[in-house]
């Protein structure tokens, strides 16, 4: 065998024997309701943006760390993390509210999404959900912590803003591009405010944490993005 020949075999079978990777990131997953509230809100938005790609309502959910592509050693340690975070971070199970919608402004097309309400906000909390954003974010650095030091990950996390992201690729429709997207944003507020108060009930849906989901994100069978749950930590 000459030197290509035995090159080429050796790089053919470190590419059979490579651990296959998997896009992995750690989140909360919405229940019904949840999901229900946060489809009303794609509902309200999308007919004022051009080109948008809503969030399937099955891929709805709130992400505590992107994890990147693993291999099944770094999964299996990402996932000892997780359940090490819920064991030290002690917060039970607790719920947290769905608050204003905001955006990620990007040149290609921005990010809309929802966020939470902070903890003692208008001074309504519902009952279960006191704390709830400081008890979210002690799990979430807790979890950071975690992760570093089982080498899941090799970078700390970035900055938490907890969000749900309900369309990528967003622009502001012709007509409604010159009074901007603060202008676009403070209208849906207004609107997803009011909507709440005509059916009589707060404007706010509460949310329940009760576990960390590790997700898988791909195209089965090359069709549309999924995320599928690979394992869920209780709290």
């Amino acid at each position: 065998m000459d030197d290509g020949t035995q090159a080429r075999e050796t790089a053919r079978g470190s590419s059979e024997n490579a651990a296959p990777r998997r896009r992995l990131f750690v989140a909360l997953l919405p229940d019904e309701g949840v999901r229900d509230e946060l489809v009303g809100v794609q509902q309200m938005v999308l007919p004022h943006l051009d080109h948008a790609r809503a969030t399937s309502r099955g891929n709805l959910h709130l992400t505590l760390a992107f994890l990147g592509e693993l291999d099944r050693e770094r999964e299996k340690r990402a996932l000892q993390a997780m359940r090490r975070a819920a064991e030290d971070a002690r917060t039970g199970v607790f719920a947290v509210e769905l608050g204003p919608v905001g955006c990620f402004q990007k040149r290609r097309g921005s990010i809309l999404w929802q966020g939470l309400r902070e903890d003692g906000a208008e001074g309504r909390e519902h009952e279960g959900s006191r704390n709830g954003t400081r008890r979210l974010a002690e799990l979430r650095a807790t979890l950071g912590i975690r992760l570093l030091e089982c080498g899941a990950i090799t970078e700390p996390l970035p900055t938490f803003v907890p969000h749900m992201t309900l369309a990528r690729g967003c622009r502001l429709r012709k007509e409604e591009r010159e009074a901007g997207m603060d202008a676009f944003l403070a209208q849906a507020n207004e609107q997803l405010a009011a909507r709440s108060l005509r059916a009589g009930r707060p404007w706010t849906t509460k949310m329940r944490v009760g576990a960390v989901s590790l997700m898988w994100s791909h195209h089965p069978d090359g069709g549309a993005l999924t995320y599928t749950e690979l394992a869920r930590v209780s709290l």
